[in-house]
């Protein structure tokens, strides 16, 4: 019997990001309008998006022409994706980010050096790009520089670099179109930094791509890839456990499922304590997050990690060296979850490089941690160890 009151979740967006557009380039300052109500939120590298509950996209942070951000201002508060279509999800890479919409196309923007944007160039493009071959996704995951999308009959289809096996077709090929993983077909989905996970039916895990810290939680045999000779697997390989997860959320070197009773396991990189098991070292199967309560939904980030339990109380772990885990501290570790402060009910979360985000159950969007760029959305770039609202989206210009 599932313990949670809401079926466990996770961010299937990597967090080590860096978006490449998120917005038209500078201009006068925004004016605010009305508050949005958000229904789907990820944190990336140096920016935000979300998804309204009208369907509208916004993002904030850094932003930027398509291959080159470095020159436009960043938006302090959220701005509209222009040429979007209505939305229900978001996805961020290191350099690009895709959006699922309403009827299941994939649109992709931003840097394209490693055709992660899917149209079959490696052209850079500043607004959302239909995702060639006529697919129809339930959800959408993007790593650093490889995207992934779950179709709506359980196949996964896989574009972008894959020097590490990330795109798990068996070779170690970058691909400008779509591709399926042959064989299998997957119930959730995950993209990390360099590996991809994802979940059958019967709440198996499967991981493949680069298992240098563990991250694929597997036993079996690997082979080596890309120039630094990382051990990877080319094809999905079987977590080692015998827990049957509800969810799955990919990091940087690290992967955190729950369990149908919303239990947290964690495997791969743990040196600063992103596993929650409450030790600094590696794990390369799962262990067991010392959890407070059962959770509800997982988000996996550069070096931390957090979780909402099922009582809408939001914790994370991790690196906190610039406050990303909310709980007021902003320094140091934290080897088991710390719980994020405030007196907020949260529904989501979505952990980034070094900052968080989380959607309130009342559809508002905060975020906590770094801030250089205004990737919490507050109207500012002061970083905040606590949560801060997300401030009312800017006025189209």
């Amino acid at each position: 019997m599932r313990i949670p009151t809401r079926p466990p979740t996770a961010t299937a967006a990597f967090a080590l990001l860096a978006l490449a557009a998120c917005g038209d380039d500078a201009g006068p300052a925004p004016r605010a309008t009305a508050t949005a109500h958000f229904a789907a939120i990820a944190a990336g590298r140096d920016r935000s998006c979300a998804v309204a509950d009208t369907g509208a996209a916004f993002c904030w942070g850094r932003r930027g022409a398509a291959d080159d951000d470095s020159a436009a201002p960043p938006a302090l508060v959220p701005t509209a994706v222009t040429s979007a279509p209505d939305a229900r999800a978001v996805a961020l890479g290191e350099q690009h980010a895709c959006l699922l919409a309403v009827d299941g196309r994939a649109f992709c923007w931003g840097a394209n050096d490693h055709a992660e944007l899917g149209d079959g160039t490696t052209v850079g493009h500043a607004a959302p790009t239909l995702v060639a071959g006529e697919r129809t996704f339930s959800a959408i995951a993007a790593g650093r520089h490889h995207t992934c999308g779950l179709e709506v009959d359980g196949r996964v289809s896989c574009w972008g670099w894959g020097r590490y096996g990330q795109l798990g077709v068996g070779a170690t090929v970058d691909l400008g179109l779509p591709e399926r993983i042959p064989g299998r077909r997957f119930a959730a989905l995950a993209a990390g930094a360099d590996h991809t996970c994802a979940l059958a039916a019967d709440g198996a895990a499967y991981c493949w791509g680069r298992d240098d810290r563990g991250q694929l939680g597997t036993d079996s045999a690997l082979v080596r890839c890309g120039a630094d000779g990382a051990p990877c697997s080319l094809v999905p390989v079987r977590v080692r456990t015998t827990v049957a997860f509800a969810a799955i959320a990919a990091g940087g070197q690290h992967t955190c499922a729950l369990s149908t009773a919303g239990v947290a396991y964690c495997w791969g990189a743990g040196d600063v304590g992103q596993l929650g098991a409450g030790a600094l070292a590696d794990a390369r199967a799962p262990v067991r997050v010392a959890a407070p309560a059962a959770f509800a939904t997982i988000s996996a980030g550069a070096r931390h990690t957090c979780a909402v339990t099922t009582d809408h109380q939001a914790y994370c772990w991790g690196d906190d060296t610039y406050g990303q885990l909310g709980d007021g501290g902003g320094a140091g570790v934290a080897a088991t979850p710390a719980r994020v402060a405030g007196d907020v009910a949260f529904d989501s979360i979505s952990a980034g490089t070094l900052h968080t985000c989380a959607l309130a159950a009342d559809g508002a969007a905060y975020c906590w941690g770094f801030a250089g760029y205004g990737q919490l959305g507050s109207g500012s770039t002061f970083a905040s160890p606590v949560p801060v609202r997300v401030a009312a989206p800017a006025a189209p210009r």
